[in-house]
């Protein structure tokens, strides 16, 4: 049977890593950011960048302790157990598919603002389909494309920061606090741009595939967690000062209305097919690493098991490959609408998932003591609560003071409460004992509802249809 071969370098790594952590936040959250808490916004970008660089810390330490092809889910079996660890594959998962149908949300958006649905559905699912492509080809296809849409990526930031310094007018930061508006809308403003700033869990799940993944992982994680950290300050901080905040919250694509104050019209052009390009690269990231972690689930019969398979001449995961590709096509025509609705389920079920993965810092180094870190996270015993109860912070602002907030949490804990039955019946499935026990376990209650759930008509009925019994024995199941 194939296996995945491991010939990813630091390239693959940090490309992935770059694309999967700079999300559409930074194109479209200093105007959201704005909206909300004006000027003082670049105080939620300051926090953002200080506690991604320590969760990216985190996510290191764990990689370097376990480089598996299931990153979070791998970590989150060591720490929890089973059931747990499924539940967390799971919110991961649905993380991945929401972030496919964002980005590609985003990226048309700017492109092509102007068209129908239907043309935006329909060059959507043409751009995955050619993703899907790519990422069959191997890691050496992934590799090249992803460097590419990296490189386009840091190029865009890069150009419009360089430029922009010089365009900066200081009077546009003032004032910097708004006197009508309470402190805690910063945690508002930092809900919607945690997204600029997320993705660590990519990186991980190439650890089936990389040359030594003890040392390159948990060392790319880190040196893009830096990276990353740097450019949600500084760009953020570049855009504010070339257009005040009560004009930036006017306007839909920012930063298209940014390059053309800097480069002119064709300049803007060009930065929407650069953002574009830098969105879809972050949707090809995900192609790549989210099906390696349906093949940890599957390979663990948490999962469809087929899904388990290695091409045997690509040595990808080309079965959960094709799968993810379809779901992201069933979200795509059933999620595509409002970038801020979207971005409203995402952002819960990525920083809820976060916090699974950051508690299990301290439980694997009391359970770990002595494996080997490559990494290590600074205050491993208390600063992964601290970050936790943070995100919840985050969570229950957004909750307080943002209308029609509760009923889209209400879908974030249904979507996670449906992985309960899936995990029953897949452990029901390939688990016949667990049947048994699950029976077993059920009869006396099902002895004494009886009279309701197979009243005696209905088993004189089933009875008669063995004709006569005569002579005969009857095994009741369950009983």
């Amino acid at each position: 049977m194939a296996e995945l071969e491991r010939k990813a370098g630091y390239g693959l790594v940090v490309s992935l890593s770059i694309t999967a952590m700079i999300g559409t936040g930074m194109f479209f959250g200093p105007a959201i950011a704005a909206q909300y808490a004006g000027n003082a916004s670049l105080l939620a970008w300051l926090a953002l960048a200080v506690i991604g660089v320590y969760v990216g810390s985190c996510f290191a330490e764990l990689s370097s302790m376990f480089p598996d092809a299931g990153g979070v889910y791998e970590f989150a079996k060591k720490a929890y157990g089973r059931f747990t660890s499924f539940l967390v594959g799971w919110v991961t998962w649905l993380v991945g598919s929401v972030t496919s149908s964002l980005l590609i949300v985003a990226a048309l958006d700017y492109l092509v603002p102007n068209q129908t649905a239907l043309l935006k559905i329909g060059l959507a699912i043409g751009l995955l389909l050619l993703l899907t492509v790519i990422a069959l080809r191997g890691v050496e296809a992934s590799t090249a494309i992803l460097i590419f849409f990296a490189s386009i990526t840091m190029l865009l930031i890069l150009s419009i920061i360089i430029v922009g310094i010089f365009h900066i007018n200081p009077a546009n930061y003032t004032p910097f606090f708004t006197p009508d508006k309470s402190p805690t809308i910063l945690l508002v403003a930092l809900f919607f741009i945690m997204e600029s700033f997320v993705g660590w869990e990519s990186a991980t799940f190439m650890g089936g595939e990389t040359k030594n993944p003890r040392k390159v992982i948990p060392t790319s994680i880190m040196l893009t967690s830096i990276l990353v950290a740097l450019l949600v300050v500084i760009f953020p901080t570049v855009i504010l000062g070339i257009l005040p905040s009560d004009v930036l919250i006017t306007l839909d694509t920012p930063v298209t209305t940014i390059a053309s104050l800097l480069f002119g019209p064709f300049g803007s052009d060009l930065a929407n097919v650069a953002i574009f390009l830098a969105l879809i690269g972050s949707a090809a990231g995900g192609i790549v690493s989210t099906p390696r972690l349906i093949l940890a689930l599957a390979k663990d019969k948490l999962f469809i098991e087929q899904l388990s398979s290695v091409h045997p001449k690509f040595h990808t995961p080309n079965k959960a490959i094709i799968f993810q590709t379809i779901v992201s096509v069933i979200v795509i025509i059933t999620a595509f609408g409002d970038y801020q609705s979207l971005l409203s389920l995402l952002v819960p079920l990525a920083l809820l998932m976060y916090i699974s993965i950051l508690l299990t810092i301290p439980v694997l180094r009391k359970k770990y003591p002595t494996v080997e870190r490559y990494i290590k996270a600074p205050f491993g015993k208390v600063g992964p609560i601290l970050v936790a109860l943070f995100y919840l912070g985050v969570i229950a602002a957004w909750l307080f003071l943002v209308p029609n907030s509760v009923l889209l949490f209400r879908k974030v804990l249904s979507f996670i409460l449906f992985g309960i039955p899936i995990y029953i019946l897949l452990s029901v499935y390939y688990n016949p004992e667990m049947l048994n026990k699950t029976v077993s376990s059920t009869a006396f209650m099902s002895r004494k509802l009886e009279r309701f759930t197979l009243p005696k008509k209905v088993r004189r009925d089933v009875l008669n249809l063995f004709g006569s019994l005569e002579g005969k024995s009857i095994l009741e199941f369950g009983s």
